[in-house]
């Protein structure tokens, strides 16, 4: 007598939270394994069996499932991303230096898929009273180490958009003391 084990295969299968094809530029997308006992992905060689994607480009995931016994299954997931978005900054319409930690530097509140390149402000008569660059620049309500008074002051700033262009922007803001 020649005995035959049969052992269970695993079904190796991706799902995901956002149905959505093809996915909103930037969105954070769920994905879970199901089917087997150890999980091998292809993105970050990741072996948990839920993985977090924000999507920025096209991917192709590829899972696979193994059981105990060591058979394996693989399963194929393709993310289409939207279009990639224009990309903005925006910036507050007034700031109040006092040292209270609350909205005590002028900077982005926020950014929609843009970065922050160069930031410039002026004031009332046309003189660039700061300046600085990168993604941290932020303007404390001084000039030379003197505090400025309140008032409207004019700002540049300079992002990098998503598609890699450099756009300027142009805005107006108060000083509240």
């Amino acid at each position: 007598n020649i005995g035959l084990n049969i052992l269970p295969t695993p079904k190796a299968i991706i799902e995901s939270d956002n149905k959505n094809n093809p996915i909103p530029y930037g969105t954070k997308l769920n994905l879970e394994g199901k089917g087997g006992d150890f999980y091998q992905w292809n993105f970050e060689n990741s072996t948990e069996k839920s993985i977090v994607y924000e999507a920025f480009q096209d991917f192709r995931f590829t899972l696979i499932v193994s059981l105990q016994n060591a058979c394996k299954d693989t399963a194929t997931y393709f993310v289409k991303v939207g279009e990639i978005p224009d990309g903005k900054i925006i910036f507050p319409n007034a700031f109040s230096p006092n040292g209270d930690q609350v909205n005590d530097y002028f900077k982005p509140n926020s950014y929609n898929f843009g970065t922050l390149v160069s930031l410039s402000i002026f004031n009332r008569w046309g003189e660039k009273i700061f300046e600085n660059f990168g993604q941290d620049a932020y303007w404390d309500g001084s000039y030379k180490n003197e505090i400025q008074p309140s008032g409207v002051y004019i700002y540049i700033a300079t992002f990098k958009s998503p598609r890699g262009e450099l756009k300027t922007i142009k805005g107006d803001f108060l000083l509240v003391r």
